[in-house]
């Protein structure tokens, strides 16, 4: 599968690193009924850890200090390998853990056993877990769930040395630690943490972390989106939500009033139904732009007129593509529509998101669905920009990059080449998730109104 959100969405398994399909992990004693199978084969395919042997992983085996923090180097920071300093007399200068604890010193998320002391083959217990994973987030600044009345409720909190304290709040309130008993609240502060485990708070942590999203959408179903979809293919990018009009439109030409827009000649020819039917937009997601494009707001006493224009374009689309829309462009934009006419779609339609034109130029996601605005249009003479420093940006919340546009601005402003620069860029990053629009949605529907 390509890095992008399918409907995996449901497993939660969007994480900060690449999302893939895991293959299966090598291990011999690790099998699929295993509380912590699924966990292994997250950390193992995202390069977190290796087995003790080619076929052998060690689960109930207890992890050091050193490894501990070599994993969530590499978790977090692929430049940790740089720190090539030693400030602890107990690491040994070029040994498979000193970058990673240097790095880890460097960035304030350990002060060491002591002054000079790492100790780094002492066993980690599940404090200093806990310790360690805050004092990255605290360092970083990301936001985070703290409820320090989860802590009353563990019999053993008084056992928690003060220093560990806020980590441990801060790993109960995420879910990365939970009780170590059924019948009661406790925190074994100080039980060693297992290889097992600390895949699965690994896991756990990373779900937590600020994500970064890209995802597009391009308005109208017209004859350039063909091209868009061959630069999207040769990426391997499926993350392009295309808004397609269709009866009352089918086959229409608008290229005499888009190129008076544009000031130049350039097409605009609406595929027809068959087109539409032969296989055009396969492997993307096709949502809902009216049947014939009008401004909806004039249709707020009119509910028929209203039902027809949407909920008759999601039926059309239905019919040629198998699925039910939920999501809509505003045709003519966020003039064309009140807050009576939302409340119209949102009563009557299967329609659920609806994207606008007023761009953000933010990484912002959305505060209402209904009213999703982008990031930036694709005509915007700084998407490359946009683009270099969404990749730059070290996210302390998830972010949202979202270009639209219409596949005719592409052709009439010369565009093509930018346009795939841009996607060259964002389709050589790892720690980017490509969704459609709809994944977005499902993704954040549960956080995210659709409207009041």
């Amino acid at each position: 599968m390509k890095k992008t959100v399918s409907l995996l969405l449901c497993l939660a398994m969007i994480v900060s690193l690449a999302v893939n399909i895991f293959a299966k992990h090598p291990f011999t004693d690790v099998s699929d009924d295993k509380w912590y199978a699924e966990a292994v084969d997250y950390c193992y395919n995202n390069k977190l850890v290796n087995g003790t042997s080619d076929t052998e992983f060690s689960p109930m085996k207890s992890l050091t200090r050193a490894m501990f923090v070599l994993i969530l180097a590499r978790a977090v920071d692929p430049t940790y390998e740089e720190y090539t300093e030693v400030s602890f007399s107990d690491v040994e200068e070029g040994s498979w853990y000193a970058e990673a604890v240097e790095w880890a010193y460097q960035n304030n998320i350990t002060k060491g056993t002591s002054e000079t002391t790492f100790s780094p083959y002492a066993q980690i217990n599940r404090q200093q877990v806990c310790a360690l994973f805050y004092n990255y987030i605290i360092e970083k600044g990301i936001s985070h769930k703290f409820d320090e009345s989860l802590l009353l409720e563990y019999t053993d909190a008084g056992d928690i040395a003060e220093w560990a304290k806020d980590g441990v709040i801060y790993a109960i309130s995420n879910g990365i630690v939970s009780s170590t008993s059924k019948e009661s609240l406790i925190a074994s502060p100080k039980m060693k943490v297992t290889r097992a485990q600390a895949v699965q708070m690994f896991m756990t942590f990373n779900e937590n972390l600020p994500k970064k999203y890209f995802t597009m959408s391009f308005d109208d179903g017209i004859t350039q989106d063909i091209r868009i979809i061959e630069i999207l293919k040769k990426y391997n990018v499926d993350c392009c939500t295309f808004m397609v009009n269709t009866e009352g439109l089918y086959g229409a030409d608008w290229g005499a009033a888009v190129s008076g827009m544009i000031g130049r000649p350039v097409d605009h020819l609406r595929f027809t139904e068959e087109q539409l039917r032969s296989g055009i937009y396969d492997g993307f997601d096709v949502q809902c732009h009216t049947r014939t494009h009008p401004s909806l707001k004039a249709y707020d006493d009119n509910l028929d007129m209203l039902i027809n224009e949407v909920q008759g374009n999601a039926n059309d689309l239905n019919s040629i593509f198998g699925h039910k829309p939920v999501g809509m462009a505003w045709p003519g934009g966020d003039n064309e529509y009140t807050e009576r006419t939302i409340e119209l779609v949102l009563e009557n339609t299967d329609i659920r998101y609806a994207r606008g034109i007023a761009s953000t130029y933010t990484y912002k996601l959305p505060e209402k669905f209904m009213t999703w605005q982008p990031t930036c249009p694709v005509t915007d003479g700084n998407l490359l920009t946009y683009a270099q420093n969404f990749i730059n940006a070290e996210p302390t919340e998830d972010m949202l990059f979202y270009v639209w546009g219409h596949g005719y601005e592409l052709q009439g402003f010369d565009l093509y080449d930018e346009f795939e620069r841009m996607i060259k860029m964002i389709s050589q990053r790892e720690d980017i998730i490509l969704v459609t629009n709809t994944e977005f949605y499902e993704l954040y529907k549960d956080e995210i109104p659709s409207w009041k």
